[in-house]
C-alpha cells in the first residue's frame, strides 16, 4: 500500500526580485524519510503568474 503527501515550497520574494525555492534541499530532505517524487505542479494565478510550487510524493507504508 501506498501513502501520499503534498508539499507546497513558495517562491522567496524581495524588492523587485523573485528567487525559486530550493527544490533540491526539499527533495533531499524527504527523501531521507522514504519519500520519493511522483509529480510537481505549477499553479497559476488569474494573471498566469507561478507563486509556488507543488510537489507530490510518495512511500510505502
Amino acid at each position: 500500500m501506498k501513502e501520499y503527501k503534498t508539499v507546497n515550497l513558495e517562491f522567496k520574494s524581495g524588492f523587485l526580485t523573485k528567487g525559486d525555492p530550493d527544490i533540491q534541499t526539499a527533495l533531499n530532505e524527504h527523501a531521507s524519510e522514504g519519500w520519493r517524487l511522483i509529480q510537481i505542479l505549477e499553479p497559476s494565478n488569474t494573471m498566469g503568474e507561478i507563486s509556488k510550487y507543488i510537489l507530490i510524493l510518495e512511500r510505502d507504508r
